[in-house]
Protein backbone atom coordinates (compact mmCIF):
# COMPACT_ATOMS: atom_id res chain seq x y z
CA UNK A 1 0.00 0.00 0.00
CA UNK A 2 1.28 3.56 -0.29
CA UNK A 3 2.37 5.98 1.99
CA UNK A 4 0.89 9.01 2.72
CA UNK A 5 4.06 10.59 1.68
CA UNK A 6 3.96 8.45 -1.82
CA UNK A 7 0.04 9.28 -2.25
CA UNK A 8 0.72 13.46 -1.83
CA UNK A 9 3.79 13.46 -3.65
CA UNK A 10 1.69 12.21 -7.09
CA UNK A 11 3.01 13.77 -10.50
CA UNK A 12 0.34 13.34 -12.41
CA UNK A 13 1.51 14.52 -15.93
CA UNK A 14 3.65 11.86 -15.60
CA UNK A 15 3.41 10.14 -19.00
CA UNK A 16 4.33 6.79 -20.99
CA UNK A 17 3.52 5.25 -24.47
CA UNK A 18 1.61 1.92 -24.57
CA UNK A 19 0.64 0.17 -27.48
CA UNK A 20 -3.02 -1.21 -28.16
CA UNK A 21 -3.26 -5.28 -28.60
CA UNK A 22 -6.64 -4.79 -30.38
CA UNK A 23 -8.65 -8.30 -29.93
CA UNK A 24 -12.40 -8.67 -29.27
CA UNK A 25 -13.81 -6.31 -26.38
CA UNK A 26 -10.55 -4.36 -26.58
CA UNK A 27 -10.87 -0.90 -26.96
CA UNK A 28 -7.48 -0.06 -27.79
CA UNK A 29 -6.71 -0.42 -31.73
CA UNK A 30 -3.81 -2.75 -32.46
CA UNK A 31 -0.23 -1.01 -33.14
CA UNK A 32 -1.64 2.70 -32.15
CA UNK A 33 0.46 4.17 -29.53
CA UNK A 34 -1.64 5.65 -26.31
CA UNK A 35 0.34 8.13 -23.38
CA UNK A 36 -0.74 7.49 -20.54
CA UNK A 37 -0.16 7.76 -16.84
CA UNK A 38 2.19 4.69 -15.46
CA UNK A 39 -0.30 3.27 -12.97
CA UNK A 40 -2.76 3.41 -16.08
CA UNK A 41 0.12 1.89 -18.03
CA UNK A 42 0.73 -0.89 -15.69
CA UNK A 43 -3.02 -2.21 -15.61
CA UNK A 44 -3.27 -1.89 -19.02
CA UNK A 45 -0.71 -4.13 -19.68
CA UNK A 46 -1.37 -6.28 -17.29
CA UNK A 47 -4.80 -6.84 -18.44
CA UNK A 48 -3.28 -7.86 -21.68
CA UNK A 49 -4.77 -4.79 -23.59
CA UNK A 50 -1.27 -2.95 -24.37
CA UNK A 51 2.08 -3.65 -24.67
CA UNK A 52 5.19 -1.42 -23.95
CA UNK A 53 7.02 -2.25 -26.95
CA UNK A 54 5.47 -2.32 -31.00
Amino acid sequence: MATKEEKTNVDFNDRVTVYGTGGPGNTLEKGKAYEVHPVHAKTLIKLGRATEKR
